[in-house]
């Protein structure tokens, strides 16, 4: 399978000053081995903006590496999270996401079967990870976390013309109105 997020869109902007700024983190599980991947700083955010294009290296969220579709035998859960600015140093937390994610995936390779640890606390590991940047990364607003599980039947199903097409959603309409939809695919790969 291949896990592909195509768009982010804006429906509506933080209350705050200035356009949004978004940086996107997924944890990924996939049977049991999980890794985190985030995306460089997206600016230019407002109310009904045209969806921007994650670039391609953003875009593809599973497998981690490699041209070929990673396998699933069990299940697949992808965990996504929105960081805001409207002020304050979006870079420095992609540099912190860059040293936190190094971190994770050193811890992963080196136990092993912790990843089926932290692929049942998916949402978890991502408010976690949230917190550490604000701690370490100049002051976002988390805008949620929004998870995405499937078994492998659920998979075979939904992909047996070779793929389907769905979207993630952010939002709250009570202290800080918002709405952010990001779009995904998931491709179906013949083994070779």
């Amino acid at each position: 399978y291949r896990v592909k997020f195509s768009q982010i869109k804006c429906v509506s902007e933080t209350d705050g000053l200035g356009k949004d700024e978004i940086v996107t983190t997924w944890v990924v599980d996939a049977d049991g081995k999980a890794f985190e991947k985030h995306t460089g700083v997206y600016e230019g955010f407002y109310d009904n903006a045209p969806p921007q294009n994650y670039l391609a290296s953003d875009a593809a969220v599973f497998p981690m590496k490699g041209n070929k579709g990673g396998e699933v035998r069990d299940h697949l859960s992808i965990g996504t999270s929105l960081l805001e600015w409207d002020a304050g140093d979006a870079q420095a937390a992609t540099e912190a996401l860059d040293a936190m994610g190094s971190g994770a995936m050193a811890l992963g390779e080196l136990f092993g079967p912790i990843g089926a640890a932290i692929g049942a606390a998916v949402k978890i590991v991502l408010e976690v990870i949230g917190a550490l940047v604000s701690l370490f990364g100049g002051d976002p607003d988390p805008l949620g976390v929004d998870e995405v599980k499937l078994t492998a039947a659920d998979l075979q199903k939904k992909t047996a013309k070779g793929s389907f097409s769905d979207t993630v959603q952010f939002a709250n309409y009570k202290d800080d109105s918002y709405h952010y939809m990001l779009f995904y695919t998931i491709t179906r790969e013949q083994p070779q």
